[in-house]
């Protein structure tokens, strides 16, 4: 066992030979990406609505996200940007209407983890077919080489 570093995300610790490196700070594995995941948020919510920094999207938005969290703990920093990539990007919904928040996740998650699971669905099954065709022998196919065809005149003037 090596020594204990502090986990910058749950601030629990952590062995340093287990612990994942990212952004020169230590964490659990599952912190990292809950960490990398609520990052995303920050950068999506930010080019949304056109907020100056990525990092620090404001208050509200946290303050929804730390809510959504306790509210309805099935909810993940995936799940809801999804919900809002489904609703912002594949429903055109309205920006103006959000009054720069995130407050429409409660009403599009199950809908947009339903589009995205039957999307990959969909993805594994077009990856299946690929594969399977690749797979088959490849078909020959001969073709006759066509003869080019001389075109007659329409007036032979030497005959007149």
């Amino acid at each position: 066992m090596g020594r204990l570093v502090k986990c910058q995300y749950c601030q629990q610790m952590v062995d340093k030979d287990i612990a994942v490196r990212f952004d020169e700070k230590n964490f659990h594995e599952k912190c990292c990406q809950e960490y990398q995941d609520r990052k995303q948020i920050f950068k999506y919510v930010a080019h949304l609505f056109g907020f100056k920094s990525e990092n620090k999207p404001g208050p509200v938005i946290i303050s929804q996200l730390k809510n959504f969290r306790e509210k309805y703990p099935y909810y993940t920093y995936k799940g809801i940007l999804n919900a809002l990539t489904y609703f912002y990007d594949v429903k055109k919904g309205s920006k103006k209407k959000a009054n720069e928040g995130i407050g429409i996740v409660p009403f599009v998650y199950d809908e947009a983890q339903d589009y995205y699971q039957k999307l990959s669905y969909k993805q594994e099954k077009v990856a299946e077919t690929v594969i399977k065709q690749l797979e088959k022998e490849p078909v020959v196919i001969k073709v006759k080489k066509q003869m080019e065809k001389k075109e007659k005149p329409l007036y032979n003037l030497e005959a007149l």
